[in-house]
């Protein structure tokens, strides 16, 4: 009489994330980062940046289409960089 339990399924829980750690950076290096973008901001006077895009317009963005307006801005070598080091490039280049 008595139904069995079932397990859990799925897979199971790590603390990995789905990139390796040599492609993430260091949380030294996001802390830099930051402090960085902060700097820009407080130099710009405000959020705002040249085309009227906030930092949180571009992270809510789609990857591609902050290559695109990194393109549009003539920058170099960055069709590689993850979505949040290419904001950065382009918010820097913009300061």
């Amino acid at each position: 009489s008595g139904g069995g339990g079932g397990g859990g399924g799925g897979r199971p829980k790590s603390s990995s994330s789905a990139y390796p750690s040599h492609i993430l950076p260091s949380d030294e290096q996001l802390e830099r980062e930051a402090e960085e973008l902060e700097r820009i901001v407080a130099a710009s006077g405000g959020k705002m940046v040249d085309d009227g895009l906030t930092i949180a317009d571009f992270q809510r963005m789609d990857h591609k289409e902050i290559l695109a307006i990194a393109d549009k801005e003539g920058l170099e070598e960055f069709h590689q960089l993850p979505k949040q080091d290419l904001i950065f490039k382009i918010l820097k280049a913009r300061a």
